[in-house]
């Protein structure tokens, strides 16, 4: 596929026009921002190229040893109304240590047979941030709610009518009838922000909740909780969840959807950004790269042997996906 001036495929013109048919869905919040932010929709995690921290490694596995004793041993140290969180988090620890070894040794050959670099702490930082989460879910939803019948790991849940689907961490079903989520935050120590994406997340995947137990996304009646448990605690948003709140999550759903139908909605600021009106969020280094990107471009500024390079390197993207494309069809 060639790409010139005259038929100049941007990336969400090419994302669009991946699918024509009605059936798509709508999987992760962070395509509905990024359909919602001009900005947003040119990075390179929409095109299966995302960005990693060092660290990625030691999250994904505390988020795999997690998946694991969620199903049972994490209902079995259960203690409600225990104040005691340090000893629960160990007691957990001590009894899914085989788990967890077993985890970080299947890490390990797999980090080595794909090239990737091992932290040298490595070992040491998973069952610190397990031992942290554990605190966290002790302290904040052991201590607020009775033992759980039972606990569901990585659900995938599908809502066909409003076309999404998502994953969630945890699931916990309760005697009455009612049930809670809990995402695992693992990727990082620092507190949950009660504004930023992991909220929108949450709130999508509670949604899918009440679509699983009830088959209406809007009929909370059951719901509990939903939860973001990290380091040492854990976000609780507070119910009934504001309906601005659950209609941002559905406008974003329904704009990406059109999106992934071909259709062309406008895109929409959000009514505030954290890089676009104050010009600074530690969580946007991908949005503010392309930022800088597109404004030496516009403004003819970019050196000759990187524009050479910029171009070379979109041009690959394009063609990768128009072949994949075209294969399908």
């Amino acid at each position: 596929m060639q790409v010139n001036n005259n038929n100049y495929l941007n990336p969400r013109t090419l994302y669009k026009s991946l699918s024509h048919t009605q059936t798509q869905l709508v999987q992760t919040t962070e395509i509905s921002a990024a359909c919602l932010c001009p900005y947003l929709f040119k990075l390179s995690y929409h095109f299966g190229v995302s960005r990693s921290h060092q660290d990625y490694i030691v999250a994904d596995t505390v988020h795999d040893i997690l998946s694991l004793i969620s199903k049972d041993i994490l209902l079995e140290k259960w203690q409600y109304k225990s104040k005691n969180f340090d000893d629960i988090a160990l007691s957990i620890q001590k009894e899914s240590s085989t788990i967890s070894d077993s985890i970080i040794s299947y890490k390990k050959e797999w980090a080595r047979g794909e090239g990737r670099e091992i932290p040298s702490n490595f070992e040491d930082d998973v069952k610190d941030r397990i031992r942290g989460i554990l605190i966290g879910l002790a302290k904040r939803i052991m201590y607020k709610f009775e033992r759980p019948k039972r606990s569901l790991a990585e659900i995938t849940i599908t809502n066909i009518k409003n076309f999404h689907e998502g994953r969630i961490d945890a699931i916990l079903e309760f005697e009455n009838g009612q049930y809670g989520a809990i995402d695992w935050k693992a990727y990082s120590l620092d507190p949950v922000n009660g504004s930023g994406s992991e909220k929108w997340q949450l709130v999508a995947n509670l949604l899918l909740l009440n679509y699983r137990y009830t088959g209406d996304e809007n009929n909370w009646s059951k719901c509990l909780f939903g939860s973001i448990v990290y380091y040492t605690n854990a976000y609780i948003p507070r119910f009934p969840i504001k309906e601005q709140t659950i209609d941002k999550v559905k406008d974003g759903r329904n704009f990406s959807h059109e999106i992934l139908c071909g259709r062309s909605p406008p895109a929409k600021k959000p009514q505030f950004c954290p890089v676009c009106d104050i010009g600074s969020s530690p969580v946007c280094d991908d949005c503010q790269f392309y930022r800088k990107d597109s404004s030496l471009a516009y403004s003819g500024n970019i050196p000759d042997n990187y524009d050479k390079i910029r171009k070379t390197f979109f041009r690959k993207r394009y063609k990768i996906i128009e072949k994949g494309r075209n294969s399908q069809t």
